[in-house]
């Protein structure tokens, strides 16, 4: 089932012949951009390949400025190593720019150097009015307040570290917000792309989950299937599905689709994406009604129930590995306190709320670079699998391993509203012609998978540069959705 909708605004639409043809670049460019450097035969040609791509932003025609962008996102890893890996075998970096250094040039350099070109040639005034709010809080009010609280004057490089990744999310805004606004027409084709592309990163893991063991898998607290921050994006295939589902079409394919996504999802061992998606689900059934979503997950939820033996069978270290970090589940009560899920999650949300109160910031937060201690609650025993050496050394920890405390300590109260509002305005506008969508066979489920995926976007892809850039294309997605929604029924009841 792919995307193809007539409306006032013509749409370019991508050939169905082409559908093969881009499902296979995703798969084979996410293949050569996994190529380890342990085996340098294949890594530096693929480094040259992924090298190109980021320098063909500077001759590239206009029209085709973002697909370089889908594939930094979808088919390059930034993450591929867990801590306790990299302790036990050293730093292994994968063919991808996410990952490239050269002296000091550190691979956010490459990255945003290659956006930078982008919004060059994409760029035109005014800037979005939308998006106005956001750019004067995290480019202007944040430094002021970490040049205030003196984590400017302290540390540059701390500073630069918090700075970048909300920049990605600024400049990703101006560069997709100015790309459709040039080119409208491109709605359509590039969100085709954007799935096929995906369905060939995806089926790399699923490959891998059903035919493939993970070496040490025992000894580290994740699944090594994945350890990329976008790895969420598999949600999408199983909103989709369960859009079709509900129209009743495809019934035997879509179901079979949602179970393999679930599957994949649980080895991904990340609890945070598992919260996500049931609220993903949530919002979908209250959206289209609980009576029609409720048998249609009633039955996916039992048949992955029936197939659980498939997993223990397949990828036996996969099930109890999520066992072990969802049981924490079982041991809560109605006394039950913070601490009790996880330690160092409630030490640093303690902590570093107790410091705002003491500060008096929680309107403005503390500013890139900004750190706390743990003299109001006393942290455990730490590795470098919850903070970087240099703050273990130091007793400084610059980060809260909580999105809404994250982004409270860091942008206070009115930068955390600003961020959120950027998803929830376009969602609004989508919510509000829910009714007329979902009485149209060839909307609702673009309308599903957009609603679906939000909580995952907002609460869990904001640590890294790579996950809010993404999260900036979600956000200019839905605007532009709900402005060809808007613009469809409007013709229709004229």
């Amino acid at each position: 089932m792919m995307l193809e909708l007539p409306i006032k605004t013509k749409l370019t639409n991508l050939n169905k012949d082409s559908y093969l043809y881009v499902f296979l670049i995703g798969l084979f460019l996410s293949l050569i951009f996994q190529t380890r450097s342990t085996i340098p035969a294949l890594y530096y040609p693929s480094s040259l390949v992924a090298l190109a791509i980021i320098c063909s932003v500077f001759f590239l025609p206009p029209r085709l400025l973002i697909y370089p962008l889908f594939l930094l996102i979808i088919c390059m890893p930034d993450l591929t190593q867990t801590f306790e890996e990299i302790e036990e075998l050293g730093v292994v970096s994968v063919a991808s720019p996410w990952q490239f250094s050269f002296s000091i040039l550190s691979p956010a350099f490459f990255v945003f150097g290659s956006l930078l070109v982008i919004t060059i040639r994409l760029f035109s005034f005014p800037i979005a009015k939308s998006d106005r709010s956001i750019l004067v809080f995290f480019f202007i009010v944040s430094t002021i307040v970490s040049f205030i609280f003196g984590f400017f004057q302290e540390s540059f490089s701390r500073f630069v570290a918090d700075a970048k990744i909300p920049m990605f999310f600024c400049i990703g805004l101006i560069i997709f917000g100015n790309y459709y606004k040039r080119y409208p027409s491109e709605l359509l084709i590039s969100c085709q792309v954007f799935i096929l592309l995906a369905a060939g990163n995806y089926s790399v893991d699923i490959f891998k989950f059903f035919f493939l063991r993970s070496e040490g898998i025992e000894k580290v607290s994740y699944s090594s299937l994945s350890l990329d921050s976008a790895k969420g994006l598999i949600t999408i295939f199983s909103f989709w599905a369960i859009a079709g589902l509900i129209k009743g079409k495809n019934i035997i394919v879509n179901i079979v689709l949602v179970l393999l996504t679930l599957y994949v999802l649980l080895a991904y061992q990340t609890r945070w994406l598992i919260i996500t998606f049931v609220l993903g689900l949530l919002v979908i059934a209250f959206a289209v009604g609980f009576k029609n979503a409720m048998i249609v997950l009633t039955s996916i939820v039992l048949l992955f129930c029936i197939t659980i033996p498939i997993i223990i069978k397949v990828a036996p270290e996969v099930w109890e590995t999520a066992m072990f970090r969802l049981s924490f589940i079982g041991n809560l009560t109605s006394g039950s306190s913070l601490e009790d899920v996880e330690i160092v999650r409630a030490g640093s949300i303690y902590n570093s709320m107790n410091l705002l109160f003491e500060r008096k910031a929680f309107l403005t937060g503390m500013g890139y670079g900004s750190w706390y201690t743990d003299n109001y609650f006393p942290m455990p025993n730490l590795t470098t699998a919850a903070f970087d050496e240099d703050a273990l050394n130091m007793g400084k920890y610059y980060r809260v391993h909580d999105f809404l405390f994250n982004f409270l300590f860091k942008f206070g109260i009115i930068g955390t509203g600003i961020y959120i509002s950027c998803y929830l305005k376009p969602i609004r506008r989508l919510w509000k012609l829910k009714k007329q969508i979902l009485a149209d066979s060839r909307y609702n489920f673009v309308f599903i998978a957009i609603i679906g995926l939000c909580p995952m976007v907002i609460t869990y892809m904001w640590f890294t540069g790579k996950g809010l850039l993404f999260g900036a294309l979600f956000v200019v997605i839905s605007r532009e959705w709900a402005r060809v929604f808007k613009e469809k029924i409007t013709t229709r009841e004229a």
